[in-house]
């Protein structure tokens, strides 16, 4: 694998895992239309798998997360750590703030809603191909203001504890063991 992202979509060698045939086809038809140079189709994450097993080439996957196999973001966990160089680009028809952003902070490249359009989905390629991460306009705004709560719920909670629950906190923060700090 490389560590550094193709210069263009004719560079690449791409996955599309999803067990829908359809929307298979009509990626498969985009990324063809914009030059990719091979897209290999899988329709459940065991495939995806072997897929992946057998050919050390492959620079882009495309992983639905409600396919057969692929529960959701364990799949995605599960590349991750097994083919850290590999861009993933979840799509997905949930857009539910927490499971993007959880997806994002899993290692996702880019999360792409299956309602997003053709074009936006080329737009999204090539932009993880770039080295960015990348959102549809309208989820990046709400994302943030999802993570803004998620900060400030933190912040209130680390702001309740008591001297002594910090102190604990902070030694746990520092490595220490349960031993080592009793």
């Amino acid at each position: 694998m490389t560590t550094s992202p193709p210069e263009s979509l004719d560079a690449i060698k791409a996955v599309i895992a999803d067990d829908h045939p359809l929307f298979r086809a009509a990626l498969r038809q985009t990324l063809s239309s914009t030059h990719a140079a091979s897209v290999h189709e899988v329709a459940s994450f065991t495939e995806l798998m072997q897929c992946l097993d057998n050919d050390a080439r492959i620079e882009l996957i495309f992983l639905d997360l409600n396919m057969p196999g692929n529960q959701g973001l364990a799949g995605l966990t599960a590349i991750r750590n097994q083919f850290p160089d590999i861009l993933v680009v979840v799509v997905s028809a949930n857009e539910q703030q927490d499971v993007i952003a959880r997806a994002m902070s899993f290692g996702a490249s880019a999360y792409v809603p299956k309602s997003t359009p053709l074009p936006e989905i080329v737009m999204a390629v090539e932009t993880v191909l770039a080295g960015d991460s990348w959102l549809p306009n309208h989820l990046r705004s709400s994302l943030t203001g999802h993570s803004n709560r998620l900060h400030q719920e933190f912040a209130l909670k680390l702001g309740q504890l008591t001297p002594q629950q910090f102190k604990v906190l902070r030694c746990l923060a520092d490595g220490l063991l349960n031993k080592q700090i009793a």
